[in-house]
């Protein structure tokens, strides 16, 4: 049975830690969304050559956007990626997110993979009204 005093207890540790993250750090600078959109990169690798990507994103923010992708570019890479939006509007064509960014970060395990990218999506306003 719950008591007021562990009520009171979970409420403050909320307060402190109002997102759940353990005490975790959080470094975004704005929100993230948890939407699958078509994705498209492109960087150059080790060798020289010019490699491009594709999946979707397992999450957007301004400031960047993991893709979820078989095809892995390397860490600190120069990226370009281009997040596809639909357009909600009959008839009119999608909206494109671009930005020139880096990859922070590559994971890979049994069941997936992806890469976090972090640019700065400007112009975004434009396409918001």
């Amino acid at each position: 049975m719950k008591t007021p005093q562990s009520n009171v207890s979970r409420v403050a540790a909320e307060w402190r830690d109002p997102a759940g993250s353990r005490g975790k750090v959080e470094r975004r600078r704005s929100s993230r969304f948890r939407v699958q959109l078509p994705v498209l990169t492109q960087w150059t690798d080790h060798e020289g050559q010019v490699q491009f990507g594709g999946g979707f994103t397992r999450d957007v923010c301004l400031c960047g956007v993991f893709v979820i992708s078989s095809k892995l570019p390397p860490q600190a890479a120069t990226i370009t990626v281009t997040v596809v939006l639909p357009n909600a509007r009959a008839g009119s064509q999608e909206l494109h997110l671009h930005s020139l960014g880096s990859v922070v970060r590559v994971e890979q395990s049994r069941t997936t993979a992806g890469y976090a990218i972090s640019c700065d999506f400007e112009g975004i306003e434009e396409i918001i009204r």
